[in-house]
């Protein structure tokens, strides 16, 4: 078999592996989001570890992305270091000329990524407010006055 093509098989698999985990990333933090709606502590805290598990998957599987590179650059005498540079070194296989996996599986990538860096904000403000919240009601308990300079629109108020 033809060893560019060998190096190939094993870079589809590579980032058909990093779709999934990423997918399975963004569901835990989709998940996440709504124990946070419901107040579910105990959920969001198997959520944290669900995702430092699938993060130190997507880690494992980065080491083995970085040493395909590493092969591929002894065996075939090249410095390829970046993603564009990979496809362009696999794009004259008449397979990925025709179906261009590799570009649709880093697509696809790059999406979930977005997706996940989006979720991780909205859950993050939802924290956010809720810790603001409760910082209010505990002031509220003590006898200390909370003064605000600005109303709700970010105004002076007079």
């Amino acid at each position: 078999m033809n060893p560019k093509f060998e190096f190939y098989q094993r870079t589809i698999k590579i980032w058909n592996e990093l779709c999934e985990l990423h997918k399975k990333l963004h569901e835990i933090t989709s998940e996440e989001y709504i124990s946070l709606l419901s107040s579910d502590v105990e959920k969001v805290e198997e959520s944290i570890k669900e995702k430092e598990l699938v993060i130190k998957k997507i880690t494992n599987i980065d080491e083995k992305r970085n040493l395909l590179l590493k092969d591929i650059n002894t065996s075939f005498n090249l410095k390829i270091t970046n993603f564009f540079e990979l496809n362009d070194f696999f794009i004259n296989l008449e397979f990925e000329k025709r179906n261009k996996h590799l570009n649709k599986f880093n697509q696809i990538l790059k999406q979930l990524i977005q997706n996940i860096q989006k979720q991780n904000k909205t859950n993050q403000l939802f924290i956010n407010k809720a810790i603001i919240n409760l910082d209010k009601i505990k002031n509220a308990g003590t006898s200390n006055k909370n003064y605000s300079l600005y109303n709700n629109n970010g105004a002076l108020k007079k």
